[in-house]
């Protein structure tokens, strides 16, 4: 596959949405396991809001980090694409430098293009107890791009107010997610340590084509 660096996608901003994410499935029962999810009363028309369409069989999954974050690392980023949703990759950054930063890209199976308007992104958690001793979220970045060329990206960040650490907290999963207006064949998500204090590592259960719901975090503005 044409590689896509996680760090050189496009600056167009698409409107972005966090999306709370709830499944069916229970707790997990090893070490890389997802717990049982939390509800929320966030819905998009009486339904809680989900990923639509994961992204696994045929996908291809790649990793990156930036030379600036010798510590970065992306751990077991296959379990994005395996169709297991008790287990998931993990995004694991350095506070020592606050530069850099690490992520993954998954490739849709050979030939496949996602059309526009679809919400493409990655269902997340939090550590529980990484909750404790972090004031503000990493700044993370969900991007497209459709072979090399790079299509649309938005940025999110958010201290850790007592509303978001009520949604992060008991490791409950959120899907975060673009709205799309160019079509698309690759997903990407990548995340930077801006300040001191910012949370260390993001779990990634799954990557998805689409998704709904209703958003709870603004996009940063555009550089």
């Amino acid at each position: 596959m044409s590689r896509v660096s996680l760090f050189r996608f496009g600056t167009s901003l698409a409107a972005a949405t966090l999306l709370l994410a709830c499944t069916s499935n229970g707790p997990g029962t090893g070490s890389g396991s997802t717990p049982t999810p939390t509800t929320t009363g966030n819905t998009t028309g009486g339904n809680q809001a989900v990923c639509t369409a994961s992204i696994s069989s045929g996908a291809t999954v790649t990793t990156s980090k930036t030379a600036t974050c010798l510590a970065c690392s992306v751990t077991n980023p296959n379990n994005v694409i395996d169709s297991d949703p008790t287990n998931f990759a993990s995004i694991n950054l350095d506070l020592s430098l606050l530069t850099g930063g690490a992520g993954l890209a998954v490739k849709g199976p050979q030939g496949v293009t996602y059309p526009a308007g679809q919400i493409p992104g990655f269902t997340l958690f939090v550590p529980n107890a990484l909750l404790v001793a972090a004031t503000v979220l990493p700044q993370i970045t969900i991007s497209t791009a459709l072979g090399s060329t790079a299509q649309e990206s938005s940025t999110f960040s958010g201290v850790l107010t007592l509303d978001l650490l009520g949604l992060l907290s008991n490791n409950a999963p959120f899907y975060l997610g673009i709205k799309t207006t160019k079509p698309f064949d690759t997903v990407a998500i990548s995340a930077a340590p801006i300040v001191a204090g910012a949370l260390t590592t993001l779990n990634v259960v799954n990557a998805c084509s689409d998704g709904t719901g209703v958003g709870v975090l603004s996009p940063l503005p555009t550089p």
